[in-house]
């Protein structure tokens, strides 16, 4: 029998509950923190505060999109953990709502700069910072995250040829993204070959690990290599990459074992989980975008859309034209436990 290595946890559902409670306590005790001081501002007029979450709805009549976002993550990082002891995929959802929930709050204080900057109440003199609940709020979501994480790989460990199999992929991939890739546009973003390796993770292992291997491992080495800064890694790299991940919900109609052949259900799958994929992948770009250089939401899907969509076309014709031995491979070396 093939050895797994998985942190225990517990193996009976009292165990399972136990590590489900503590893990969404933290994401409840970070929500809590939420009505504490989030933001230290000092506006263009002088005006010096402490923001809680009803100053940032409300304060100086400024509404935050992106810390409603916030917000809103949050409660449905809560929610899906909560539900993940029933079902294991939501506790996926779960993990990734968290890591996705603390991004959004580490740009918390940009977010709310560039909403003043929209309703001309600061025009670059305003100064935001970090308040000590934001710096709680945001390392309780990465601590639950990571909770959710530990809970998935006892449900589903990792075998030692499942390390293996991963950890070539992702040096294919990182090769793909280094030597084979197309720059387009002058901030960033590229026609890129590594996207085929990191979706054959995702559908081989599933979404927990295909957002572990796209957003945590290769995400963190290419920020390294491309050289952009590692401000840009919560939401051009975790995000953008991690997002792959999604198309590991679509497991069980990919590989539906109808047939030898190619199915309807499994090309709308594959087609439907990439583009689902594609525009998490936009959003976390756009994001990074608007704070680093200024443009607005549709300027920066739009840009991020050149090179999103064509990468996303090039991975599904590759997967539907690799899908057959794909399919048999994963018949005979299963390494997802459904």
């Amino acid at each position: 029998m093939e050895k797994t290595i998985s942190l225990n946890v517990g193996e009976s559902k009292t165990g399972k509950l136990v590590a489900t409670a503590v893990s969404n306590g933290l994401g409840i005790i970070a929500f809590l923190f939420l009505f504490g001081p989030l933001v230290s501002s000092v506006l263009s007029n002088g005006t010096e505060g402490l923001l809680s979450m009803v100053g940032l709805f409300s304060g100086e009549g400024v509404f935050s999109v992106g810390f409603l976002f916030s917000f809103l993550f949050l409660l449905a990082s809560i929610g899906f953990g909560i539900g993940g002891y029933f079902k294991k995929d939501l506790g996926t959802v779960s993990m990734i709502l968290y890591f996705l929930t603390a991004c959004f709050f580490i740009c918390v204080p940009s977010f709310y700069d560039y909403a003043l900057s929209l309703k001309g109440l600061a025009e670059g003199a305003v100064v935001s910072g970090y308040g000590w609940a934001l710096i709680v709020v945001i390392v309780l979501c990465f601590i639950a995250g990571f909770g959710e994480l530990i809970i998935e790989n006892k449900i589903d460990p990792l075998s030692i040829s499942e390390i293996s199999e991963m950890a070539v992929l992702i040096g294919l991939a990182v090769v793909l993204d280094i030597y084979v890739s197309i720059d387009i546009g002058p901030t960033g973003g590229s026609l890129n070959f590594c996207i085929i390796p990191l979706y054959l993770i995702a559908l081989r292992s599933g979404p927990a690990k295909g957002f572990v291997a796209g957003g945590i491992v290769f995400g963190f080495l290419t920020c390294l290599t491309d050289g952009y800064g590692f401000y840009f890694f919560p939401f051009d790299y975790l995000i953008g990459w991690g997002s792959i991940g999604i198309i590991g919900f679509f497991h069980k109609w990919i590989f539906d074992n109808k047939g030898s052949g190619y199915t309807l259900t499994a090309i709308i799958a594959i087609s439907l989980s990439a583009l689902l994929s594609t525009l998490v992948r936009m959003l976390g770009s756009s994001v990074s975008s608007i704070i680093f250089y200024g443009y607005t939401f549709w300027e920066a899907m739009a840009y991020n859309a050149t090179y999103c969509l064509p990468t996303m076309v090039l991975g599904i014709v590759v997967v539907l034209a690799l899908y057959l031995p794909l399919k048999t491979v994963n018949n005979m070396y299963k390494v997802r436990r459904n």
